[in-house]
Protein backbone atom coordinates (compact mmCIF):
# COMPACT_ATOMS: atom_id res chain seq x y z
CA UNK A 1 0.00 0.00 0.00
CA UNK A 2 3.01 2.29 -0.36
CA UNK A 3 4.67 1.62 -3.72
CA UNK A 4 7.62 4.03 -3.73
CA UNK A 5 9.25 5.77 -6.70
CA UNK A 6 10.79 3.34 -9.19
CA UNK A 7 9.07 0.38 -7.48
CA UNK A 8 6.14 -1.88 -8.32
CA UNK A 9 3.79 -4.21 -6.52
CA UNK A 10 0.73 -6.43 -6.93
CA UNK A 11 -2.21 -7.23 -4.68
CA UNK A 12 -6.01 -6.90 -4.67
CA UNK A 13 -5.43 -3.21 -3.85
CA UNK A 14 -2.34 -1.07 -4.40
CA UNK A 15 -1.43 2.47 -3.41
CA UNK A 16 1.51 4.62 -4.39
CA UNK A 17 3.50 6.99 -2.21
CA UNK A 18 2.75 10.67 -2.94
CA UNK A 19 3.12 11.73 -6.56
CA UNK A 20 4.77 15.07 -7.34
CA UNK A 21 5.87 14.86 -10.98
CA UNK A 22 5.17 11.11 -11.16
CA UNK A 23 2.84 8.89 -13.12
CA UNK A 24 1.65 5.42 -12.25
CA UNK A 25 0.59 2.42 -14.25
CA UNK A 26 -2.24 0.40 -12.72
CA UNK A 27 -3.15 -2.83 -14.49
CA UNK A 28 -5.94 -5.25 -13.66
CA UNK A 29 -5.97 -8.97 -14.27
CA UNK A 30 -8.96 -10.67 -12.68
CA UNK A 31 -9.12 -9.58 -9.03
CA UNK A 32 -5.49 -8.47 -8.84
CA UNK A 33 -3.89 -5.13 -9.67
CA UNK A 34 -0.28 -4.29 -10.38
CA UNK A 35 1.08 -0.80 -9.90
CA UNK A 36 4.31 0.69 -11.29
CA UNK A 37 5.48 4.06 -9.87
CA UNK A 38 7.33 5.98 -12.61
CA UNK A 39 9.53 9.05 -12.24
CA UNK A 40 10.80 11.54 -14.82
CA UNK A 41 14.37 11.25 -13.49
CA UNK A 42 15.80 8.17 -11.80
CA UNK A 43 17.76 8.33 -8.56
CA UNK A 44 20.96 8.56 -10.67
CA UNK A 45 19.47 11.57 -12.58
CA UNK A 46 18.95 9.67 -15.83
CA UNK A 47 15.71 10.64 -17.57
CA UNK A 48 12.85 8.23 -18.25
CA UNK A 49 13.57 6.73 -21.66
CA UNK A 50 12.33 4.10 -24.09
CA UNK A 51 14.16 1.29 -22.25
CA UNK A 52 12.49 2.36 -18.98
CA UNK A 53 9.12 2.44 -20.74
CA UNK A 54 9.63 -1.10 -22.04
CA UNK A 55 10.71 -2.30 -18.59
CA UNK A 56 7.62 -0.75 -16.97
CA UNK A 57 5.31 -2.40 -19.50
CA UNK A 58 7.00 -5.77 -18.91
CA UNK A 59 6.39 -5.47 -15.14
CA UNK A 60 2.63 -5.37 -15.75
CA UNK A 61 2.51 -8.88 -17.16
CA UNK A 62 -0.86 -9.96 -18.56
CA UNK A 63 -3.75 -7.58 -17.92
CA UNK A 64 -7.27 -6.90 -19.11
CA UNK A 65 -7.38 -3.17 -18.24
CA UNK A 66 -4.73 -0.53 -17.62
CA UNK A 67 -4.74 3.04 -16.30
CA UNK A 68 -2.05 5.70 -16.54
CA UNK A 69 -2.59 8.20 -13.71
CA UNK A 70 -0.76 11.27 -12.46
CA UNK A 71 1.09 14.12 -14.16
CA UNK A 72 0.47 12.77 -17.67
CA UNK A 73 0.37 16.19 -19.37
CA UNK A 74 3.67 17.16 -17.73
CA UNK A 75 5.23 13.96 -19.07
CA UNK A 76 3.76 14.59 -22.53
CA UNK A 77 5.24 18.11 -22.48
CA UNK A 78 8.69 17.21 -21.08
CA UNK A 79 9.37 13.64 -22.25
CA UNK A 80 7.20 13.33 -25.38
CA UNK A 81 9.14 10.52 -27.10
CA UNK A 82 9.47 8.12 -24.16
CA UNK A 83 5.96 8.97 -22.89
CA UNK A 84 4.36 8.29 -26.28
CA UNK A 85 6.36 5.05 -26.55
CA UNK A 86 4.96 4.01 -23.15
CA UNK A 87 1.37 4.83 -24.14
CA UNK A 88 1.74 3.07 -27.50
CA UNK A 89 3.02 -0.05 -25.74
CA UNK A 90 -0.06 -0.33 -23.52
CA UNK A 91 -3.28 -2.03 -24.60
CA UNK A 92 -6.00 0.65 -24.77
CA UNK A 93 -4.97 2.61 -21.64
CA UNK A 94 -7.29 4.91 -19.72
CA UNK A 95 -5.30 8.12 -19.10
CA UNK A 96 -6.16 10.20 -16.04
CA UNK A 97 -4.26 13.50 -15.80
CA UNK A 98 -4.00 14.56 -12.15
CA UNK A 99 -2.02 17.01 -10.05
CA UNK A 100 0.16 15.98 -7.13
CA UNK A 101 -1.54 13.52 -4.83
CA UNK A 102 -1.93 9.96 -3.64
CA UNK A 103 -3.24 7.40 -6.12
CA UNK A 104 -3.82 3.69 -6.39
CA UNK A 105 -6.22 1.06 -7.59
CA UNK A 106 -8.27 -1.95 -6.58
CA UNK A 107 -10.89 -4.43 -7.74
CA UNK A 108 -14.05 -4.19 -5.63
CA UNK A 109 -17.14 -6.30 -6.45
CA UNK A 110 -15.51 -7.08 -9.81
CA UNK A 111 -15.20 -3.33 -10.60
CA UNK A 112 -11.79 -1.87 -11.44
CA UNK A 113 -11.41 1.35 -9.47
CA UNK A 114 -8.75 4.02 -9.05
CA UNK A 115 -7.99 5.65 -5.73
CA UNK A 116 -7.66 9.42 -6.10
CA UNK A 117 -6.80 11.45 -3.00
CA UNK A 118 -9.17 9.62 -0.67
CA UNK A 119 -11.92 8.67 -3.12
CA UNK A 120 -12.52 5.63 -5.33
CA UNK A 121 -13.65 6.04 -8.96
CA UNK A 122 -14.78 3.32 -11.36
CA UNK A 123 -12.54 3.00 -14.43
Amino acid sequence: MAIAEQQYGSDNEIRFTTFTSCIGLIAREGGDVTGVHLVMFASDDTPFDIAAADAAIALLGNYSEVVVIGQTQMWEDNLPGPYQHLIAGLNNPTIIDMDDGIYGGRVENNLFQTYQNGNYHNV
